[in-house]
């Protein structure tokens, strides 16, 4: 009986080593090229849900609007001024039962505008335009966006802008 001595000792080894590898190399590749759209999905689906939110905290806050200062244009609800909020602006008052927070974490912002004869800035409601008003902004529904700030004031959206990543829902006295 004879021995004999293999010449191919650790080759087995070097297969799964080697296996092991290219399964890596497939795996890392697979998840860059997957990750892509997937987060792309993601940060869409979290922007139509703000979207959405704050089409319903306009509505909601324009149905509690009442004339508070008898001239005949309703004013909107007074904006709550704690926590972080646009520049010349509140955040949405818990009592008009809106959505506490945007899906990055932050309470929706929010600017109203007194219209009218008297139209004077009333709380945190910002003065509006005595005549015209029918086509000047009434409220505005802002979230700050992934970035968590509000980069948008309440003068930029009366003027019709906005900066930022903020999603702004802004409604005009006539379409209220």
């Amino acid at each position: 009986m004879t021995h004999r001595i293999s010449s191919q000792s650790g080759s087995v080894l070097t297969i799964v080593l080697g296996t092991i590898a290219v399964v890596g190399v497939l795996s890392f590749s697979t998840y860059n090229l997957l990750s892509g759209p997937v987060r792309s999905a993601a940060t869409a689906s979290l922007k139509i849900k703000a979207h959405n939110d704050a089409r319903i905290a306009a509505r909601l806050v324009m149905n509690q609007s009442t004339d508070t200062d008898a001239d005949t244009v309703t004013e909107p609800v007074d904006p709550d001024a704690t926590g972080t909020y646009p520049t010349g602006g509140g955040i949405v008052p818990a009592s008009v039962g809106a959505a506490g927070a945007d899906p990055w974490g932050m309470a929706y912002g929010y600017c109203g505008w007194n219209h009218g004869a008297a139209n004077g800035a009333v709380g945190n409601v910002l003065a509006g335009a005595a005549a015209n008003w029918s086509s000047q902004p009434y409220i505005a529904v802002l979230s700050a966006g992934a970035n968590r700030t509000f980069d948008t004031t309440c003068a930029d959206v009366a003027a019709g802008s906005t900066n930022g990543e903020e999603n702004v829902e802004r409604y005009i006295y006539e379409a209220a």
